[in-house]
């Protein structure tokens, strides 16, 4: 299979990474342990975009790995 990589200009990436720390951070402040799955379609979608910026090389904001890790621990 052909694995292609996946290029983001600097400022798009800048700009989805910016929103990810923002989302990242509101479902962290207004979501208790218990709430969290409600947020379900927010995380699939917030996931599609961290491995897409992950394979053209960046790395996910602090605030969505915390939240990430909030919500496998109670969701999952």
């Amino acid at each position: 299979m052909l694995q292609m990589s996946v290029f983001i200009q600097p400022e798009v990436a800048e700009a989805i990474l910016a929103v990810l720390d923002e989302l990242s951070s509101e479902i962290d402040l207004y979501y208790q342990d218990e709430q969290l799955a409600a947020a379900t379609p927010a995380f699939t979608k917030m996931e599609r975009l961290v491995k897409m910026l992950e394979e053209a090389g960046y790395s996910p904001p602090e605030a969505y790995i915390h939240i990430v890790s909030r919500y496998k621990k109670f969701v999952n």
